[in-house]
């Protein structure tokens, strides 16, 4: 039988913001107590079935499962306090190692990405702090237990993964053509210093899901959220376009790779009616 090992990705958990992953409960440092809202239940229940479809998988294809978590995975967003559950770091973490724990279930080992200094503070301090209480693995030349970057050689496929890519789009018409620029991008970027180009690239941040296709090389994707739309969001227009939630899932064997994405479209907001 042949070996397989699942590689799931997902990013921007934003898990501390009020509109980000949330347990049903959660009790703060001094016996506070915060429930999510209804939003954030339905995106907890995402949450589950996408770690329990994960584990199903996993027992289907007697695999390993990787995890990597591809950055903002917690949120104290310096910028926007108001709404954050908690600005005590303790909390977050606290709040940070729960939300993973569904995840950590079921894979076998796991990666943290560092996102924006915005959200996890500086030199990813949050994320770096969660990698170590929660066991990830650690980058062997930083000593570090986060990683800015991520590259991965899984049974002959080259994988990278990064928070930030180098462009993007948010437009209808605008987002294919960023992922293949990304692809250009690295691709460029790797051939002018010598470096493998890998064959696949995915990367965080964008709060969109996105594939370049198979005529790219390296194939580039950006992950879905886990955070519903912030204050920040609806300033840039978004409302009725509320981004779908999910992961990617890359089952890779000696033959090479395959991939699913797993997206949780939210139902579609009734009018007020006037009666």
């Amino acid at each position: 039988m042949k070996k397989v090992k699942l590689i799931v990705t997902s990013g921007d958990q934003h898990a501390n913001s009020l509109v980000g992953l949330c347990p049903p409960e959660y009790e703060r440092e001094g016996g506070g107590v915060t429930k999510p809202s209804p939003a954030q239940v339905r995106s907890w229940n995402n949450w589950l079935d996408f770690w329990g479809n994960v584990g199903n998988t996993k027992a289907s294809l007697d695999a390993e499962v990787i995890a990597v978590f591809l950055g903002d995975l917690v949120d104290k967003n310096y910028r926007n306090p108001a709404g954050l559950i908690s600005v005590h770091d303790p909390d977050i973490i606290e709040l940070g190692l729960k939300v993973i724990q569904p995840a950590l279930e079921v894979c076998d080992r796991h990666f943290i990405i560092r996102g924006t200094a915005a959200h996890t503070g500086g030199l990813g301090a949050l994320e770096e702090l969660i990698a170590r209480e929660s066991g990830a693995v650690p980058d062997p030349e930083t000593g570090a237990h986060s990683w800015w970057w991520l590259p991965l050689l899984v049974y002959g496929t080259r994988f990278s993964f990064r928070h930030h890519p180098h462009t993007k789009g948010f437009r209808p018409w605008t987002q294919q053509p960023a992922l293949a620029r990304e692809s250009a991008i690295v691709m460029f970027e790797c051939a002018k210093r010598g470096y493998t180009i890998p064959d696949v690239s995915v990367f965080a941040h964008v709060h969109h899901y996105g594939d370049s296709g198979d005529a790219t090389h390296p194939r580039v994707f950006f992950t879905p959220p886990w955070q519903w739309t912030s204050d920040f969001g609806f300033r840039l227009g978004v409302a009725e376009d509320v981004e779908p939630l999910g992961g990617i899932l890359f089952t890779v064997t000696e033959d090479g790779w395959t991939f699913r994405a797993r997206r949780y479209f939210p139902k579609e907001r009734d009018p007020w009616k006037i009666q």
